[in-house]
């Protein structure tokens, strides 16, 4: 198991926890990044989550994962979150891009919170994939409170994944509904 990630209900409920540490086990955030700061608006219901990242930090190329590579600059990014009691909540981060000593290039790092290129962070991705399971696209849209085409990127990216475990070498018979076909219900 992970060291000290995977934590029980019963351990949660008996830890006195900040708001920034709720958030930090949320997000997965371990050393070097950390909540520089929470910003909440009530008149907005929205929650803005700052997390920025110790200076001096060395980081992994995404390309070739050489260790300890410098920073060689930043890009603001912007992620939405789960809501926090009804209130929309964006993760705010300074991506580095490193500059690899090994292999040249100059890249964006990976981060533990979110998918590389992706306007949500996992845990939202996980409830659009539970929500999508079980009702149709507007409606998950509606709850989420995103344009309907947000989640069908999220869809788009993880189904054909999914699709490609699927195992039908037991498959015998498969059956046809030619009513629908005599209809040009394709």
């Amino acid at each position: 198991m992970g060291q000290g990630l995977i934590i029980s209900f019963l351990e949660l409920l008996s830890m006195t926890l900040s708001q920034e540490d709720l958030l930090k086990l949320a997000l997965n955030l371990q050393d070097p990044w950390y909540i520089k700061s929470i910003d909440l608006s009530i008149a907005e219901k929205r929650l803005d989550v700052h997390i920025d990242f110790t200076a001096g930090s060395r980081f992994e190329c995404t390309l070739c994962k050489m260790p300890n590579n410098c920073i060689h600059d930043t890009k603001e990014r912007v992620w939405r979150h789960l809501n926090y009691f009804q209130f929309k909540t964006y993760i705010h981060a300074r991506l580095p891009r490193t500059k690899c000593q090994k292999c040249g290039s100059v890249r964006l790092i990976d981060v533990p919170w979110a998918r590389r290129s992706a306007g949500f962070t996992l845990l939202m991705d996980s409830i659009i994939l539970l929500f999508a399971q079980n009702m149709p696209v507007n409606a998950v849209a509606e709850i989420i409170g995103e344009h309907d085409t947000r989640i069908w990127r999220v869809l788009s990216h993880y189904i054909p994944e999914s699709r490609s475990k699927e195992d039908h070498s037991d498959v015998k018979v498969v059956g046809v509904d030619e009513t629908s076909c005599a209809k040009l219900q394709r």
